[in-house]
């Protein structure tokens, strides 16, 4: 089961990255996370506790799983190398 979530949270950076990429913001993105890598815990505080609003938008096991990712160290460098391929 482990192996089926770390594939899913790949694939869902990999959504978010490319995402970016087409909209032209690659740069100002990798700027953005760089600066707010300290934040990123207390990012994924604030998607747990929006998911509600969130979830009806964006899907509910996507703001989940996007919250733990960055809540967990390490996560916003996963979204930094996919932003970086």
């Amino acid at each position: 089961m482990g192996e089926d979530r770390e594939l899913m949270e790949e694939e869902l950076l990999k959504r978010i990255a490319e995402r970016i990429k087409r909209m032209g913001l690659q740069a100002p993105a990798i700027l953005f996370l760089e600066a707010n890598k300290p934040l990123a815990f207390i990012g994924g505080q604030a998607l747990f506790f929006s998911a509600p609003f969130l979830g009806l938008i964006f899907g509910f096991e996507n703001v989940s799983l996007f919250a733990d990712i960055l809540s967990r160290p390490g996560g916003i460098e996963r979204l930094l190398r996919k932003l970086e391929e």
